[in-house]
């Protein structure tokens, strides 16, 4: 049989010059509804895109401006909280857990057996925090009937990943000095919170501590450097994350001082680290219109290749952390089911 070279195959499936002076501007991509999501995320999907369009000129304008972006998050967050409480039947109480500020929230009926989740927000570390990100925490907190403790970290750029983790670490401690067992406590997080709970786990076993029951990273940025293949394939696509100028600037915030060592600290970057030594059963979900589909993906081999457990659950048409803002829709639905199913298989209830 004939071989056929790679660039002849390509070339006969070149479209006709005409046919690409038709196609959309690759800008426009990120703001079409996929055809193939559910008609309930459709219905919210559609008027999303049509804000997030209007919007970007302002969110691209104050993009490196760290406070406002803050300032924004914030706006009328007791009203949000206050109302997302009730919608979801849970109770919040502000503490400290190993000299860290938390937001602890209780689901009705909360299990009483030791069982507990760490909630680690999202907001590209350099924005967030327990009330802004408090749709997430009463999602998960209701869905699985356990109390979450969402940590209300220092924010980069005054605070660096050794900083963060530090305190993800330190909550973790406190709460097996208060009596729950390593394997009663699951940690999870979306996108910088996701990338925190792994980095914060290597950190753990890096110390010496015993390893919490079971990960959930919801969208998470695994590497602080600009590699993974659909970092440049679905970079015109992703209609959340959308401004490079802001993905470098909160990238190199994490990292630190010394911004090329950082990127390449396995608590930074999690993807670099070491999988052939124990780490816990870990779930990546996402969505498969995300700029950072390859870091979920790489994360997934990364630890199965080193002997680990680890699930990738993906989503189509999804956007970045579609489970807040989707979580009615079918697709929302299945992946917070996935995400109760995975938590509580693994954490002992005794």
């Amino acid at each position: 049989m004939r071989s056929i070279k790679l660039p002849v195959l390509l070339a006969g499936l070149m479209l006709p010059a005409a046919a690409l002076a038709q196609a959309a501007p690759a800008e426009d991509l990120r703001f079409v509804l996929p055809k193939t999501v559910s008609p309930q995320a459709a219905a919210v999907l559609k008027p999303g895109l049509a804000a997030q369009k209007a919007m970007r000129p302002q969110r691209m304008a104050m993009a490196l401006d760290f406070a406002a972006l803050r300032a924004m998050a914030e706006k009328d967050v007791d009203t949000k909280v206050a109302a997302t409480a009730a919608a979801y039947k849970v109770t919040y109480a502000p503490d400290t857990v190993g000299g860290v500020p938390v937001l602890r929230v209780t689901p009705q009926n909360a299990a009483t057996d030791g069982r507990v989740l760490v909630y680690i927000h999202g907001g590209g570390w350099i924005g967030g925090s327990p009330k802004s990100a408090f749709r997430l925490a009463a999602i998960y907190a209701s869905a699985t009937g356990l109390p979450v403790v969402s940590v209300d970290y220092g924010l980069a750029p005054e605070h660096d990943f050794r900083d963060i983790t530090g305190q993800a670490v330190a909550v973790y401690k406190a709460l097996i000095a208060q009596g729950h067992k390593p394997g009663q406590i699951g940690l999870y997080g979306d996108s910088a919170g996701g990338n925190i709970i792994l980095g914060s786990t290597l950190r753990m076993r890096d110390e010496g501590l015993p390893l919490p029951a079971a990960l959930v990273a919801l969208s998470p940025a695994v590497d602080l450097g600009n590699d993974g293949d659909t970092r440049t394939t679905l970079a015109y696509v992703d209609p959340v994350l959308d401004n490079q100028a802001w993905l470098d600037a909160v990238m190199k915030a994490y990292a630190g001082a010394d911004v090329g060592a950082g990127m390449k600290n396995p608590w930074a970057s999690p993807v670099l680290g070491d999988y052939s030594r124990p780490f816990p059963a870990t779930l990546i979900q996402g969505g498969t219109r995300e700029y950072l589909m390859s870091d979920f993906i790489r994360e997934y081999q990364a630890i199965r290749m080193g002997g680990g457990e680890a699930v990738l659950d993906l989503y189509e048409g999804m956007p970045h952390v579609f489970m807040g803002f989707l979580s009615d829709t079918p697709e929302g639905k299945q992946a917070i089911g996935t995400a109760r199913d995975f938590l509580l298989k693994r954490l002992a209830k005794q």
